[in-house]
């Protein structure tokens, strides 16, 4: 029987699982027409071909490694539901919602796909793939190959550090140790609303596509990125849910962990870091907003956070379990949310037979926290998605429309 070892990351990311934040990244990929079940299950018949697709994980005292799953049916991977009437997003959003709440079978391979009827004429797929597999541009890539697409991802990140493992924190210099001594004493964030023991209820929801060349006018016009925009427009949108609560405090900041993805990395892993990013909750300019999230932003991808974070992921994934624990312990209090940015496909590319019409996706959250917010770009739109434990945000849909409006202003703003 094949097998291969999990890389010290992948393992690390695998570790981090539990019943509350299973690690699981959704993606719901909607179409114009009802999509057959078995141009899904040929499709995917086609993706098992690339073995971690039809390997499942294996823990051993020797570490954990992917093997051949013996009883592998792509069928078996795939559940058929009907969207609840009136098939529009706010009743698909509750079967994304509900779906984010099971785990995958940890005894077959780590991915599953709910093929979903009645989402207006068409109909949607709401593929859930573990993160042990891979990130988000490792998936989005592999999804452009399987579309047969001539389309490109931009080329984003920073350059890779060298390989993680236990020995690379002592010998990374004094500027990782540094870095790595800053990160441990960083104090934890402060208790608010969007922050709190975790259930298993999950809410999800999201926002119009929001126009990709004018976010990039707007950061072009500000010197920023279209990730400091659009940030920007989410620190907006927790700072109006924090004031609503009435938790909104002068000098009030908290951090979000956001990942800078490694250049130049091919196939299927994890290939980034993470940093602290403070949201300026108290600018309520919107050009200050976007310029203090780009400084700051700046400042962290400029150091070593990121690359100290991935050698401490790959410390954490050759760990015992006790010691992975605390380590997901001590750097999720520090943060109340998860902002990813995965820049997809610039043109709608096929798949199932037909045209993707749209794409969003919600990365999963690790240990403490409970609130995430993915920005993926498709075909010249970028939706934001809001995701979070039901009990912390129990209207997700609030801050998808506050983003909106945020965004209006912005743009009103910038001619």
């Amino acid at each position: 029987m094949r097998r291969e070892p999990l890389s010290a990351v992948d393992a690390a990311w695998l570790g981090m699982g539990s019943e509350e934040n299973p690690m699981v990244i959704t993606a719901v990929l909607s179409f114009a027409a009802p999509v057959p079940r078995a141009a899904l299950v040929e499709t995917m018949t086609r993706v098992a071909e690339s073995p971690r697709f039809r390997r499942r994980v294996v823990r051993a005292i020797t570490g954990a490694h992917w093997e051949d799953d013996p009883t592998f049916d792509v069928d078996a991977h795939v559940t058929h539901v009907a969207c609840p009437r009136p098939g529009d997003r706010a009743a698909l959003e509750e079967v994304v919602s509900d779906v984010m709440g099971h785990a995958l079978d940890p005894l077959r391979p780590l991915w599953h796909l709910t093929l979903v009827d009645g989402v207006g004429e068409g109909g949607a797929v709401i593929a859930r793939v573990h993160h042990a597999l891979g990130d988000g541009i490792a998936l989005v890539s592999m999804l452009l190959g399987l579309a047969a697409s001539d389309a490109t991802l931009a080329d984003v990140g920073s350059a890779r550090p060298p390989p993680a493992g236990v020995g690379d924190l002592a010998l990374a210099g004094a500027s990782h140790l540094a870095t790595l001594g800053r990160l441990l004493v960083m104090p934890a964030d402060p208790p608010t609303p969007l922050k709190g023991a975790l259930g298993k209820r999950k809410r999800v929801a999201w926002t119009d596509a929001l126009p990709l060349d004018r976010l990039k006018a707007i950061g072009k016009r500000l010197d920023a990125k279209v990730n400091d925009v659009a940030t920007s427009l989410v620190s907006a949108a927790l700072a109006e849910e924090l004031e609503r609560a009435g938790a909104m405090k002068p000098g009030l900041e908290i951090h979000a962990l956001v990942p800078v993805f490694f250049r130049g990395e091919g196939g299927l892993g994890n290939h980034f870091g993470l940093v602290f990013l403070a949201l300026p909750l108290g600018v309520s300019d919107p050009l200050d907003r976007v310029r203090a999230v780009q400084r700051r932003m700046t400042i962290r991808k400029e150091g070593v956070d990121a690359a100290v974070s991935w050698e401490v992921l790959g410390a954490m994934g050759v760990a015992s379990p006790e010691l992975e624990r605390i380590g997901i312990d001590v750097f999720s209090r520090k943060a109340t949310l998860l902002v990813t940015n995965v820049p997809g496909p610039p043109v709608k590319v096929p798949l199932f037979g037909q045209t993707i019409d749209d794409i969003v996706v919600s990365a999963p959250n690790a240990g403490h926290i409970g609130l995430g917010v993915s920005i993926l770009s498709y075909a010249g739109g970028v939706r934001v998605t809001v995701a979070a434990d039901a009990h912390l945000v129990d209207d997700p849909a609030r801050v998808a429309r506050a983003v909106e409006r945020h965004y209006a202003a912005l743009d009103a703003r910038v001619v």
